[in-house]
């Protein structure tokens, strides 16, 4: 019954083609990862250039 349900979930989130799912959405979703990731090298490198006490 749980693998029947994990099943049914995956294809409804992912479809029953995860490889052409991917492949739709990763040229939609690619700008917003580099975004993300800009974010989060400025603010890791901003706590970095803190001195330690």
């Amino acid at each position: 019954m749980k693998a029947h349900r994990v099943t049914f979930l995956s294809n409804m989130l992912i479809g029953h083609d995860p490889i052409g799912t991917f492949a739709g959405n990763c040229e939609k979703t690619l700008p917003d990862w580099t975004t993300l990731l800009r974010i989060a090298r400025v603010a890791d490198a901003a706590v970095r250039s803190k001195p330690i006490p």
